[in-house]
């Protein structure tokens, strides 16, 4: 009866120790299976949250000139829901967001108020970093200002009253549809793209490390290139795209701060 017992106790006890063996085998690819679906949720809501704000810094851009400045103001306030979560509000960091974007200065309120204000000054010092003399650092996000092109400004540009080259916004449906030298009409002149690239930062622990470290490779290999997108992976963050079109509700400035 033992040996019987015996015999059918072996083959159980293997295949307990087989299942044991494949389990520690499909374990790790399980756990990185799970965490990059973790991460890549994360990065599908960040580029949702950037497509936003690239939307509402080419709006500034169009209100104020294509100026770079009032899209980085922008692109922070849409930027908001990445930086929340805290009521602490520095107050270097309202009062360079304060100084550049003009927005009221921030004071003791509500809780809410405080989250908000906390929000919008952690994403736009994190955008536009103050100098390194205030103690700021390398931005978050690379932006490019694809139209105007400089060969609109050359072709349309004219003097305004700021003593800037800029390309008149007014009577647009009854100006020459004609293409020129730069390829393209006044009206195809005044529509501001821009392109943000940002580096939002992976916290999922080992897919950083995986991304970092692939990054870091791949960077050896290439040689010394200083992209803005190589940093971002190599300081373990991913770099997101964005790209906005609006018409021009004001003249765009060439060169304007």
């Amino acid at each position: 009866m033992s040996r019987r017992l015996a015999r059918i106790r072996g083959p159980r006890a293997h295949a307990r120790g087989q299942s044991m063996v494949e389990f520690v085998i499909i374990l790790p690819v399980l756990l990185l299976l799970v965490l990059g679906i973790i991460q890549f949720a994360q990065i599908y809501i960040a580029k949702n949250t950037l497509d936003l704000a690239a939307y509402e810094g080419v709006r500034q851009g169009t209100l104020h000139n294509a100026s770079a400045k009032w899209i980085d103001c922008g692109l922070a306030h849409g930027l908001m829901p990445l930086y929340g979560g805290s009521t602490a509000v520095s107050s270097t960091k309202a009062a360079w967001l304060t100084g550049e974007c003009r927005v009221l200065a921030f004071g003791p309120t509500s809780t809410d108020f405080q989250r908000y204000a906390a929000a919008y000054s952690n994403a736009f010092y994190a955008i536009k970093p103050p100098p390194s003399a205030l103690g700021g650092g390398t931005p978050a996000v690379k932006l490019d200002i694809v139209n105007p092109s400089t060969a609109a400004f050359a072709e349309f540009g004219v003097t305004g009253l700021s003593t800037k080259k800029e390309i008149p916004n007014d009577r647009l449906m009854w100006r020459s549809t004609a293409a020129g030298s730069s390829r393209e009409n006044i009206q195809e002149a005044n529509l501001l793209v821009i392109r943000v690239t940002y580096c939002y930062p992976m916290d999922v622990w080992f897919i950083r490390q995986v991304v970092q470290g692939l990054a870091i490779g791949a960077h050896k290999l290439i040689g010394t290139q200083s992209t803005f997108n190589t940093q971002c992976f190599v300081s373990g963050g991913v770099p997101l795209v964005a790209q906005s079109t609006m018409l021009m509700q004001s003249p765009a400035q060439q060169t304007i701060l």
